[in-house]
């Protein structure tokens, strides 16, 4: 039990310092792009700079501006860190359903079709009252404890690691 209670306190640590990291990279962005106010209506501005493309960097910021927008705009949502078993960071909503918003940006770049401000009010909707129909509607991952290979689990956290270092970068 005590065990247990250690690894909920790790959990809750690392899920604060991606929420600190998160912020503090969403802010220093909104403070340099006055568009950037943290408004649902703002993910337009997004929706249209994804329209005309970005470079990797961008596309990182841009989603930690989209999971900032959908955070502030919740009621209690927060970001969570993802596990070995999940490497996965994103929005932690309702029952173990987290909203990815590098990977809603990077479809948003990749079809050029849909509106990240409809899709953050549907989720929004979705966290005020969660059904597993709704979330299927919405693409929300659910997080699964299914047994990877260690190689697939080395290369998911890598990947969420190398995102962070970039992320840190742009801070600093």
């Amino acid at each position: 039990m005590r065990g247990g209670l250690t690894a909920d306190r790790a959990q809750m640590h690392e899920n604060a310092l991606l929420a600190d990291l998160m912020r503090s990279v969403a802010d220093d962005l909104a403070a340099r792009e006055t568009e950037f106010d943290f408004s649902v209506a703002s993910l337009d501005v997004v929706d249209r700079e994804l329209g005309s493309g970005c470079d990797r960097h961008r596309l990182d910021l841009l989603g930690v501006y989209v999971g900032e927008v959908f955070c502030r705009n919740g009621t209690s949502l927060t970001w969570v860190s993802g596990g070995s078993s999940f490497p996965i960071d994103g929005i932690g909503v309702a029952d173990g359903l987290v909203f990815d918003p590098w990977a809603v940006t990077a479809q948003r770049l990749e079809e050029r079709r849909g509106s990240l401000s409809d899709q953050v009010r549907g989720a929004l909707t979705f966290a005020s009252s969660p059904t597993d129909e709704t979330a299927a509607a919405l693409e929300l991952t659910k997080v699964v404890k299914r047994p990877e290979s260690n190689w697939t689990i080395l290369q998911k956290d890598w990947r969420r690691r190398q995102r962070r270092r970039r992320l840190k970068r742009s801070v600093s």
